[in-house]
């Protein structure tokens, strides 16, 4: 951390953290306690300046609901309720109620508004993933159109060369350096910059033809902040924590350059394509980064929990926390270890969401799936991989990052299969 940062992180520390601590005591509900436990819930409490705390010590938003889960997983309860900022939220953890939200009941529940300042952030504002109401529905059309079966069909051929492109970069990272064994983590990254690339922007992005980060890759690690440094927490923090203050501000997530750069490539692709607005946008890159924090939704109007006597009210949030709920013992025995047999179809539905389910799940997941499955193929195909001594095992993530990150490096021997 710089001097100007230690100064900042003092100034926030003795004079923001108080009066966000004053305000969020003015804005307290007295009765949300009474509201939880006389219906047979886990109260948290005021999550509120513990929140903002966190923030300050480096620690990302992912990492502060998995505590948070994890603590409603300790006393073995199916819910929690607290107080955020005058809001009440719910942690979610029983299956059936996470079904309830995301599928049964999901139209009378909508995206949650106050995360971002979205009359700030213009781009984000445009991803999905935020979007609410009638602006959902119009865009997701759109999106749907691009992602049929048919569609996904004929990107096959795509994804068949991704994998070549793959298989090519790696054995040129076997030429140069054999011994040490290759990371594995910048050559996926590479691969889904590329699959990214080509799906949702017509574009060859070139990022497995070169060991040196291309233009896109350099780009891209801006979307991915790290909270152990001040200069990238005070801005999805204040966005966060002060939602309205953000807006009037006009201060955004998304970085300029980003934005820029983005935006060239839009333009010249409604050059090309003739002005074609259904075509893929910048929207969607955004979505899948902004996805992997939890599931958040409001209530839009009163809503009984079913087997409980607890009846949500509008503005309301329920809160799932993926990572929590990944790596619950409860429902994957022994999370740290790979078994295959975990994602079954035989195992308890709702308990692993990468792609959410419902109306609102991941539009892109087919193409996802095609992709990733084309890749493994290429991969063991072509190579024997064994762990290194390098290799973490469990996998080391890095919860602070935003969205959460592997560890530094991700290295496995790596032999050619003559």
């Amino acid at each position: 951390m710089s001097h100007t940062e230690k100064i900042l992180s003092l100034i926030y520390f003795y004079f923001l953290l108080p009066v966000f601590t004053l305000y969020a005591y003015i804005v307290k509900n007295p009765k949300t306690q009474k509201y939880f436990e006389s219906n047979g819930l886990l109260y948290l409490g005021d999550i509120s300046s513990g929140y903002a705390t966190d923030f300050l010590n480096g620690i990302g938003t992912t990492e502060i609901w998995t505590k948070l889960y994890n603590r409603v997983k300790q006393e073995k309860a199916d819910f929690a309720g607290g107080d955020f900022i005058g809001h009440n939220f719910i942690i979610a953890r029983k299956p059936s109620f996470i079904k309830s939200v995301l599928v049964k009941d999901a139209s009378n529940f909508d995206r949650v508004h106050s995360l971002l300042s979205l009359k700030g952030d213009y781009i984000v504002s445009k991803s999905m993933v935020f979007m609410q109401g009638e602006d959902w529905k119009k865009t997701r059309a759109k999106f749907e159109s691009a992602f049929t079966p048919s569609k996904v069909k004929r990107s096959f051929d795509q994804a068949n060369q991704l994998g070549k492109n793959l298989v090519a970069y790696l054995n040129r990272e076997l030429d140069n350096d054999s011994e040490k064994g290759i990371d594995f983590r910048i050559a996926a990254h590479k691969f889904s910059l590329d699959s990214a690339g080509s799906s949702t922007l017509s574009l060859d992005t070139a990022s497995l033809q070169t060991r040196e980060p291309s233009r896109f890759e350099q780009i891209s690690a801006k979307f991915f902040l790290s909270f152990d440094n001040f200069t990238n927490w005070w801005k999805p923090g204040l966005i966060q924590l002060f939602p309205r203050i953000a807006t009037y501000f006009k201060i955004t997530v998304i970085d300029k350059e980003i934005v820029q750069f983005y935006g060239h490539i839009a333009k010249e692709n409604m050059k090309n394509s003739g002005g074609d607005k259904n075509s893929n946008d910048f929207g969607g890159l955004v979505h899948s980064t902004w996805q992997e924090l939890y599931w958040a939704r409001t209530c839009k109007k009163e809503y009984a929990v079913p087997d409980t006597t607890l009846v949500l009210k509008a503005g309301d949030i329920i809160v799932i926390p993926l990572y929590g709920l990944h790596y619950d013992e409860e429902y994957h025995p022994n999370p740290e270890v790979f078994d295959p047999e975990r994602f079954s179809g035989a195992n308890k539905d709702f308990t692993f969401l990468p792609f959410s389910q419902g109306p609102r799940n991941c539009i892109g997941i087919r193409m996802a799936m095609v992709q990733t499955k084309m890749m493994l193929c290429h991969v063991l195909r072509n190579f024997k991989l064994t762990p290194s001594p390098e290799t973490h095992n469990p996998m080391k993530f890095i919860k602070s990052a935003f969205p959460v990150m592997d560890s530094e490096e991700v290295v496995v021997c790596c032999a050619k299969i003559e």
